[in-house]
């Protein structure tokens, strides 16, 4: 059967002072516009946003943005930021590298599909001092392979580029680009412009809610530490909470309970049926409906029919088939895999484990402790979790 294409306008709006006035589209057109600012001038920081228009309902989007770097520089990676809608979706944004890159690429994530529109995305530039007048092009592409909707139907978004308009004291220019007319970026497309964790450690005692620029609020996560960026990205996507209001426990043992509670929160917390069939597992507490969710999807199957483990650490074996058999759930494409005998201790794996541990390695969603040992009887800790948790929704949640 030939599949459907959906249809969906991206819109990037560039949002400076007072805005003009849109025309007025029917309601069911997909539409990409380009919204003319005020004019601004070097040394200034200015705020634009990509807005989505006529969402179908997407499950996944990338985009790569691009801009003119000979006139406006991004200063830090809290300078790209997500915006309200597609709120239910995973973020995943621009790195203390990644953010240097031009084009850079953005991404939304989740297992079932948003239909929210509005602005998605705050870009923030720097207006440099040596800027030359006249209109500086900010490019939107969007790409193909890793946009689409909960069933992996693609869905294709028509999109028009923008500007920003700088006029110097030496210069008097005006500017209304309505079309773009900017080149694609390298690895998009751009449409024609007429249409697109015995005592429970809790992980739910201080959710954090999005804003355009999340301050951590955990005196044991610093920005030097190599988990930093994971845990503000399991953080600012809910995955993860604080074990206690300033105290993200890095260092922990992650639980078998709180891993499930991730990927029930990614699932959308949808609701549950059924009775737990664990001893060790109450009704109402906080991992109770996640626990049940995953045993009726045969995510988990607990140690027998009747013992979870729920505050057992997780092993890091546990943790990739745990998110291995998710993947397989969504029907996601699990055949990655690679050759583990360069590791000394690919014995040590369980025969129930090896093929998630291939697939895991090869998609680089985990890593060997060591150049010669994967430690697959070690227990995870919930920084290590937090960066799994970021690969694996930038490599293979990511469509």
């Amino acid at each position: 059967m030939k599949m459907k294409k959906l249809s969906v306008a991206l819109t990037v709006a560039i949002l400076i002072g007072l805005m003009p006035v849109l025309p007025v589209l029917a309601d069911d057109v997909p539409t990409v516009r380009t919204m003319s600012p005020t004019s601004v001038k070097p040394g200034d920081t200015v705020t634009i946003q990509v807005l989505l228009e006529n969402n179908p309902g997407i499950a996944c989007m990338q985009l790569e943005i691009g801009y003119d770097a000979t006139a406006l520089r991004i200063e830090s990676p809290d300078h790209v930021t997500r915006a309200a809608a597609l709120g239910s979706l995973m973020f995943v944004g621009v790195s203390s590298t990644t953010y240097r890159n031009n084009p850079f690429k953005v991404g939304w994530a989740g297992a079932n599909n948003d239909r929210t529109n509005g602005a998605i995305l705050n870009i923030q530039f720097n207006i440099l001092p040596d800027a030359k007048g006249g209109a500086s092009p900010i490019t939107v592409a969007y790409v193909p392979a890793n946009t689409s909707d909960q069933d992996r139907k693609p869905i294709i978004l028509s999109v028009v580029n923008g500007s920003l308009n700088i006029v110097r004291d030496d210069t008097s220019v005006t500017h209304n680009d309505p079309g773009g007319g900017n080149p694609p970026l390298s690895g998009g497309e751009n449409l024609p412009t007429s249409g697109d964790g015995n005592t429970d450690i809790s992980d739910s005692n201080v959710p954090l809610t999005n804003s355009d620029m999340l301050i951590l609020p955990f005196t044991d996560v610093e920005s030097t530490d190599w988990f930093y960026e994971a845990v503000r990205f399991v953080a600012e996507n809910g995955l993860m909470n604080g074990t206690s209001v300033d105290k993200f426990s890095p260092n922990t043992a992650m639980s078998r309970a709180m891993l499930v509670t991730v990927l029930y929160r990614l699932e959308g917390e949808l609701p549950v049926s059924g009775s737990i069939p664990f001893a060790d597992v109450k009704a109402g507490e906080w991992y109770s409906d996640a626990i049940l969710w995953a045993n009726n999807n045969n995510i988990v199957i607990g140690y027998s029919s009747v013992i979870f483990g729920r505050n057992d650490p997780i092993t890091r074996e546990q943790t990739v088939t745990i998110l291995y058999r998710y993947a397989k759930l969504k029907g996601l494409d699990v055949s990655a895999s690679v050759d583990l005998s360069g590791y000394t201790d690919m014995k040590d794996i369980s025969g129930w484990a090896l093929d998630a541990m291939k697939w895991a390695v090869a998609e680089r969603i985990v890593q060997g402790r060591t150049n010669t040992t994967i430690v697959p009887q070690g227990t995870s800790t919930r920084a290590e979790v937090a960066m799994i948790l970021q690969r694996y929704s930038s490599t293979v949640l990511l469509c």
